[in-house]
């Protein structure tokens, strides 16, 4: 039986600025809605600016079908949630001038969204002092900014990733080195800023997840121009070859070479594939991050020289798991 649409639900806020957990209590109801913005573009855009491929039109049925479910449970009254689902054009100017106009309008309770980090990552700063009287701050919930420069709570404090940062993976990596005591190391990623003119080309994902990584492992080895980039977009298989080479030997020591720069190639820059496969099998997070250790395990198990071989085991720890 639902629930009236007159019944009062109290919610707490809590103000992350103060230390003694002091709490601002309102009502919610069809009379005083929770305001929810959804700042997503229309159009997917370029992979660089939207890598993970969000747009309005996939995430809106996802959005229709919670609220609904969040009826059903009547953990709030009917017609208590009202959406807004707002063009962000992939825009590191408009993206965050969205959230902006949705708070002067004073129908700005909470963010849930961004495809492009750049728009993302102000306003996250700036939520915390978008206060009311109903309020202290905009939380904001977000699939993206897994990058380690995000993971200040002091600088983001209400921005909660739904994701696991790259800081998982580095972790997993971390432990395997640790492991095999691997100290040298490079890494060869696509990065679509290389060999282009164009400045404004933002840095891709394995860019990002490898400084997460970097900046870890600098702290051990204080190795330094041991990166190799290229451009998918622009292959050149003699570069590539070249860059393997060179890379084979900058981190040549005994039982690490081959296995260190295959991890990086062929582990690091397919993270995101592997954690969205795993993630459409729907384990929780905590199984998830699980799984990707398992996929490390296999992988340094065929010592990275079959790489053949070694995606064949990383497809099948996933499908057996």
């Amino acid at each position: 039986m639902q629930r009236p649409t007159t019944a009062h639900h109290s919610f707490r806020h809590l103000n992350r600025q103060s230390h003694n957990r002091s709490f601002v209590e309102h009502d919610v109801s069809s009379a005083n809605p929770m305001h929810i913005l959804f700042p997503l573009p229309k159009k997917r855009g370029k992979p660089e600016e939207n890598p993970f491929g969000i747009t309005m039109d996939l995430a809106k049925p996802v959005v229709d079908i919670a609220i609904e479910e969040v009826y059903r449970r009547q953990i709030v009254p009917l017609g208590s949630l009202m959406t807004h689902f707002k063009d962000t054009q992939l825009s590191d100017a408009h993206g965050p001038n969205v959230a902006i106009n949705q708070l002067v309008e004073g129908k700005l309770d909470c963010i849930i969204g961004y495809a492009f980090v750049y728009a993302l990552a102000p306003v996250a700063r700036m939520s915390p002092y978008w206060k009311s009287a109903t309020n202290n701050g905009i939380p904001v919930i977000t699939s993206i900014g897994l990058t380690s420069n995000l993971d200040n709570r002091t600088e983001y404090q209400l921005m909660t990733r739904i994701t696991s940062p790259y800081k998982i993976v580095t972790r997993a990596v971390t432990k395997v080195f640790d492991k095999m005591d691997w100290l040298k190391v490079a890494y060869i990623f696509n990065e679509q800023r290389h060999g282009s003119s164009d400045t404004g080309i933002p840095y891709g994902e394995c860019y990002l997840q490898m400084a997460s990584l970097q900046r870890l492992q600098y702290k051990k080895n204080k190795m330094e121009y041991n990166y190799f980039m290229f451009n998918e977009l622009k292959h050149d298989q003699k570069v590539l070859r070249d860059s393997l080479i060179r890379a084979s030997w900058i981190s040549n020591a005994p039982h690490t070479s081959k296995q260190v720069v295959a991890i990086c190639l062929f582990f690091l820059c397919l993270y995101s594939y592997v954690h969205r496969v795993v993630q459409h099998f729907q384990f929780g997070f905590e199984r998830s991050d699980v799984i990707l250790r398992k996929v490390m395990h296999q992988f340094v198990r065929c010592g990275g020289e079959k790489i053949g071989e070694g995606i064949v085991k990383i497809v099948k720890c996933v499908n057996d798991n």
